[in-house]
């Protein structure tokens, strides 16, 4: 094991981003190639894992100014911002744009989307129940389904033309 020193934390002071507290507060967590955004989004559009994160990877390093590295690491451990979600669903599915729970009809492939639980965690909606309020899940991270009730849902995405 490598022993760290004061210059090691010199040079990762420039190379590493200082996130202010709402940054913070707006970013949801992820574990590289793990993360559940970048695995949803991937499940729902045939894209591989890594497309998607160089997709978010290099908005940073435009936003930010921030070399391919640092902002590679950044969208790889700290996952998407809440508030770039609707940008880098857009990236890969036309209608990649907030919608109302709790409506419409997603008994087909075209009414798939991505839903934040708790807004915390991204999964592949795929099918949705009106009458009692259940969004039909699948977690590409776990490959497990899981049924969510309208309130567990924070936000939900879709594919097809309608919003939720």
């Amino acid at each position: 094991m490598k022993t760290l020193k004061k210059s090691d934390l010199k040079s990762m002071e420039k190379e590493l981003p200082l996130l202010n507290k709402y940054e913070q507060a707006n970013t949801q967590g992820g574990d590289g190639s793990g993360d559940c955004v970048y695995q949803t989004i991937a499940f729902l559009t045939g894209r591989t894992v890594s497309e998607v994160q160089q997709k978010y990877s290099s908005l940073l390093q435009t936003r930010y100014k921030w070399n391919e590295t640092t902002a590679t690491f950044y969208s790889g451990e700290m996952g998407v911002a809440s508030s770039d979600l609707g940008w880098l669903m857009s990236q890969f599915m036309p209608y990649g744009s907030y919608g109302t729970r709790g409506q419409g009809n997603c008994s087909s492939t075209s009414d798939m989307g991505l839903a934040v639980i708790g807004g915390t965690h991204a999964v592949a909606i795929t099918g949705y129940n009106p009458s009692t309020g259940i969004y039909y899940c699948y977690d590409p991270q776990t490959n497990q389904t899981k049924e969510y009730s309208a309130d567990q849902v924070t936000a939900a995405y879709r594919i097809g033309e309608d919003d939720f």
